[in-house]
């Protein structure tokens, strides 16, 4: 495939797009239906191993491929969430539990799903895909808690065995006026994964608060 910088030359001899000319390279079009292919097979494969969670949505009619479905769905889907809860348990391909777990990202599912997510959250990781999942279930977490479980997530944001998807639960406590978000955010300015966050967050505060009289 022709490099970046044959490419730019070539689009400034000819006026053309370099798009263009990429997308009429035969090792680009080759490469990409390779791609492609992949990717169908992909998904062809999470739609397989999600057959036991599309079943059981099905007994309480709901038609879904995989739980991918739900994400960002303009419609209420609240009893399909004692099922997704439960498959939650279940050995799926991690992109399928990712799926779960943001169909879960809804302050109905906090009664049932919590323990559930929590678990998700304080997994190890050792794959890139596990990484991906572990990263919803903190924003998951964020998303669905309510006030008493403020202090859940600020005891995990300050763990670093658990990675970097914790910054969530910095915007989360500083949202929520968490009282000990200042020594929280100047703990997470230490920490390699959560300091660009914490800076973000620590900025933001600093303009709420009020300024004292001149």
């Amino acid at each position: 495939m022709k490099s970046i910088k044959a490419i730019m030359a070539e689009a400034r001899r000819s006026g053309r797009d370099p798009l263009e000319i990429l997308k009429s390279d035969p090792d680009w079009i080759r490469e990409q239906a390779e791609r492609d292919g992949r990717n169908k097979q992909f998904q062809a494969v999470l739609i397989e191993d999600a057959l036991p969670l599309v079943r059981a949505l099905a007994v309480i009619d709901y038609r879904v491929e995989t739980a991918w479905d739900f994400v960002n769905a303009q419609y209420s889907y609240r009893s399909a969430i004692p099922v997704l809860v439960e498959h939650l348990h279940r050995p799926y391909h991690p992109r399928n539990l990712e799926g779960i777990v943001r169909a879960l990202t809804v302050p109905p599912a906090r009664s049932l799903a919590w323990d559930a997510l929590l678990a998700v959250a304080r997994k190890p990781v050792s794959s890139a895909p596990e990484e991906s999942l572990q990263d919803a279930a903190f924003n998951a977490l964020a998303v669905i808690a309510t006030k008493a479980d403020l202090p859940t997530l600020a005891q995990m944001v300050l763990d670093r065995t658990l990675g970097s998807g914790r910054s969530a639960f910095l915007i989360r406590l500083r949202r929520s006026k968490y009282p000990d978000i200042e020594s929280i955010l100047a703990r997470s300015m230490e920490d390699p994964d959560l300091a660009p966050q914490a800076r973000i967050e620590a900025r933001k505060l600093a303009r709420k608060k009020p300024r004292a009289d001149r």
